[in-house]
């Protein structure tokens, strides 16, 4: 990516999402910063380590939002994403997705 006005080249930051294993197998992905959430998966996508899952945008800055790298699974709960907004605001360490792992072999 580049600088439109410059023409330097312009790093995209980038963030990795905190996974934590519930009793039930399923895997939490919460926000690992403030921001305003979007460009969630779908409920019924399937997630995988390194996948983007949207952007946080904080004071401005869009930082891109990537699954960790336990994390696979079907996404079975996307905690008010795509519920008619474009952007839902987080806090650090909010759910955002509910992934099922065992449902991820038959996806």
């Amino acid at each position: 990516m580049s600088d439109p006005i410059t023409g330097s080249r312009v790093a995209r930051q980038e963030l990795t999402a905190k996974a934590t294993s519930r009793a039930d197998g399923c895997t939490v992905l919460s926000s690992p910063s403030v921001g305003l959430w979007r460009g969630a998966p779908e409920v019924g996508a399937v997630v995988v380590p390194g996948q983007s899952l949207g952007e946080l945008e904080t004071l401005g800055v869009i930082t891109l939002l990537r699954a960790p790298a336990t994390a696979i699974g079907l996404v079975v709960d996307a905690h008010g994403a795509r519920e008619g907004r474009a952007r839902r605001a987080v806090q650090h360490g909010d759910a955002l997705l509910v992934l099922d792992p065992s449902s991820a072999a038959s996806a």
